[in-house]
């Protein structure tokens, strides 16, 4: 099917993105951060690659993996932008530290509920975890990506932008298309 060989491309694809940024951009300040948001994504993949031809692994994994994969991408942004947890205190690290807080939300709010309701096998009659609610939190994730892909590009010197506008337009794709998607089920 369409489905598996493209999430199997996908995954293909960013395994070995991984494995050349483990090469030459671990060093780098934003290095780690990109090989966990590689990492993320081509195990976000193949979860979607198994789930698509063999219903394995379940839905609450993938979904995770999901969100995990949108948190790994926020982080790499983060760094992008400069943001180091011990410069909290200075005032031009506010708008960071308040750009964190809200990745740090989006991320724990849907994945944390979640994870307890399944685990205590309650009624899942919680907004976040509805379907509804779950499309009100991607849709979060997206504007949140495109948010910081756009503060990641005003942020960088002039001189350096060429650098990171690759990689920012890559973001800004997935995140755009993200947005579209979810928007979309969401309506419909």
């Amino acid at each position: 099917s369409y489905s598996f060989i493209s999430y199997l491309l996908c995954t293909l694809g960013f395994f070995g993105l991984t494995l050349n940024a483990s090469y030459g951009w671990s060093q780098r300040t934003s290095g780690r951060a990109l090989i966990l948001a590689t990492l993320m994504t081509t195990l976000w993949g193949a979860a979607i690659t198994l789930q698509t031809q063999w219903n394995f692994p379940s839905f609450s994994v993938r979904y995770s993996l999901e969100i995990l994969r949108n948190f790994s991408w926020c982080l790499f942004l983060l760094r992008i932008i400069g943001f180091k947890s011990t410069d909290i205190r200075l005032a031009a690290s506010k708008v960071r530290f308040y750009l964190a807080t809200g990745v740090a939300i989006l991320t724990l709010t849907p994945l944390l509920s979640h994870w307890f309701i399944a685990s205590t096998e309650q009624e899942k009659n919680t907004f976040i975890i509805t379907s509804r609610g779950q499309l009100v939190w991607q849709i979060g994730f997206a504007i949140m990506l495109l948010v910081l892909v756009e503060q990641a590009l005003r942020n960088t010197r002039s001189e350096n932008r060429w650098q990171i506008k690759f990689i920012c337009l890559a973001i800004g794709v997935i995140a755009g298309y993200d947005f579209f998607l979810y928007s979309q089920a969401l309506l419909y």
